[in-house]
């Protein structure tokens, strides 16, 4: 066999392989993520909300645990505690809120007063206070003012499962 025609064979050998390759990365399908709002992760519900397009995959989030200007403040700057959940994120506008059921932290107290409080988290007795849109689980989201998908983020959240 000659080299030019050896050449020419693994040519298109390479050639085959580098289009079947992308054909099989352009026609697997993603798995859709399925979630839980009383058993699922944190990630995954993140994961979730990329997904359905709720949060951009690029965001960078804010802890809102370690960030002041969420709660509103009822005590004239006097309340300093910000911590209001396990895990409580802002997602470009949306915040999302998690409290661990299976190790219940002091911070568990706010999800089980939000019950008796029309879905507001409040701490110390109402020195601070955050309104969220929907509970569901052992998730709740709320929203800043410019949040554009609002009412989308709410019909996905509460169609979300829940044991």
């Amino acid at each position: 066999m000659s080299t030019k025609r050896m050449k020419k064979i693994v040519a298109a050998a390479i050639v085959t392989a580098t289009v079947c390759g992308m054909m099989a990365g352009c026609t697997s399908k993603e798995e859709k993520i399925e979630v839980n709002a009383s058993t699922s992760p944190y990630e995954d519900m993140v994961d979730y909300f990329e997904q359905e397009g709720l949060i951009l995959e690029d965001c960078e989030p804010v802890d809102i645990n370690e960030t002041p200007g969420y709660l509103t403040d009822n005590t004239n700057g006097q309340f300093t505690e910000t911590k209001v959940a396990d895990k409580a994120y802002d997602y470009d506008g949306l915040w999302l809120f998690w409290w661990d059921p299976e190790n219940k932290t002091d911070l568990y107290e706010n999800y089980e007063s939000m019950a008796a409080n029309q879905g507001t988290i409040v701490l110390a007795g109402g020195a601070a206070v955050l309104e969220t849109e929907a509970v569901n689980g052992t998730y709740a989201i709320a929203f800043s003012e410019d949040y554009e998908k609002k009412q989308d983020a709410v019909k996905v959240f509460e169609m979300i499962e829940n044991e």
